[in-house]
Parts: structure tokens; C-alpha cells; sequence
């Protein structure tokens, strides 16, 4: 399988205001709802790693982004074919697939790394 590689977006996602944090809240919230207490959680597109506030304090947060808003954020281009080394009990996908041409290499991955039956997919605009 050969990666699309897209113009670098790392510059991009520096703007702030392209990440509508508020707008994203619900979603996020409705997301954490099927993470169960204590498990090692993957926020694939991480953001302002809204997830985090609405997981159990029992849960272990793995932030990745393409940008690094914070000191624990693994940093990495999906359109490159970087992805966050690591098992994971579930895994948050939120509002990436719009801007990824690589949605088969980002299955594999997780299909690799990811705990059997306890993937979590959501996207909305």
C-alpha cells in the first residue's frame, strides 16, 4: 500500500480557531460514554484533548496530534504514515477522517494496536 502524502498541515492546525473547541464538547462527551474505567485510551487526533475531562480518573490518555498544544501530545502526520507506537483499550477517532487521504493505513494501525471490538469511530461535522 503506497500513503498520499498531502501538503504539510502541521503549520495549519498552529491556528487556534480552526479547532472550534466548544462546538466540540458534545461530541467528545458522547464519546466517553463507551470508554469503560480504567482502560488505556488512544485520541487519535487529539486537538485540545477535549475527551480527557469527561474520562474516568481511572483511564490512561494518550494524546496524538499533529500539532503538540501540550507536553504529553505524541506528535505525528497521519498523511505521512506516522502513528503513535503503543496497545491501546480503545481508541477515539473524532473529526479526522476529512482530512486524511490515508484512511486505510489509519485502519490497519488501529486494527493493530487496538484492543479486538473496542474501536470507537465517530465523526460529524
Amino acid at each position: 500500500m503506497s500513503l498520499i502524502s498531502l501538503e504539510d498541515n502541521r503549520e495549519n492546525w498552529q491556528d487556534e480557531t480552526l479547532l472550534q473547541k466548544e462546538r466540540w464538547l458534545p461530541r467528545a462527551k458522547r464519546a466517553c460514554m463507551f470508554v469503560r474505567p480504567g482502560e488505556h485510551v488512544l485520541d487519535l487526533g487529539c486537538g485540545y484533548q477535549l475527551p480527557r475531562q469527561f474520562l474516568e480518573p481511572a483511564c490512561t490518555y494518550t494524546p496524538c496530534d499533529i500539532s503538540q498544544r501540550t507536553p504529553d501530545t505524541i506528535v505525528c502526520d497521519l498523511n505521512k504514515g506516522e502513528f503513535p507506537e503503543g496497545q491501546f483499550d480503545t481508541a477515539l477517532v473524532l473529526g479526522v477522517w476529512e482530512y486524511t487521504p490515508n484512511i486505510d493505513f489509519i485502519l490497519d494501525r488501529l486494527r493493530q494496536q487496538v484492543k479486538k471490538g473496542r474501536l470507537l469511530l465517530l465523526h460529524d461535522q
